[in-house]
């Protein structure tokens, strides 16, 4: 079917959520970034110019440690906004709390540049922060532009 494609996004976020049960952690960690990826260019032998992969403007805040329902979705913005003391554009979680921060984005999209993979999506922009400081696309611009 690739040769019928223009391209092909992957939406690579959401390994756990409300509907994960037991599963409580990260939803959008880099190794499983880099796994999708992988598969898709070996086993689905999916041109690499075709492949444009997915990252979160998101994060879920789950109630416990050992059980997602109830886990809530935030927007990177509101994660911002919510724990301003913590420094979160700079990490990954604040306590039950996942998300991709600057420098998890900014790795995702070195690997889609150093990789040479068609480009990087995201969902989504409403979600990202006013701040181009703190701006998850403005971290991706600005991977992608490196040389």
């Amino acid at each position: 079917m690739h040769q019928y494609l223009d391209f092909v996004s992957l939406m690579v976020y959401d390994q756990t959520g409300p509907w994960s049960g037991s599963n409580v952690g990260p939803h959008s960690s880099r190794d499983f970034f880099e796994h999708a990826a992988n598969h898709w260019l070996t086993n689905r032998k999916l041109p690499k110019k075709k492949l444009v992969i997915g990252v979160p403007f998101y994060g879920y805040l789950f109630q416990s440690a050992d059980n997602a329902e109830g886990a809530e979705a935030v927007a990177y913005k509101d994660i911002l906004s919510r724990y301003p003391t913590e420094n979160p554009h700079l990490s990954d979680q604040i306590g039950l709390l996942y998300y991709d921060g600057m420098v998890t984005i900014e790795g995702k999209a070195d690997y889609v540049r150093s990789n040479e993979l068609g480009g990087i999506m995201f969902w989504e922009i409403t979600q990202d922060t006013a701040d181009p400081a703190k701006s998850l696309l403005n971290v991706i611009h600005q991977s992608l532009s490196k040389k």
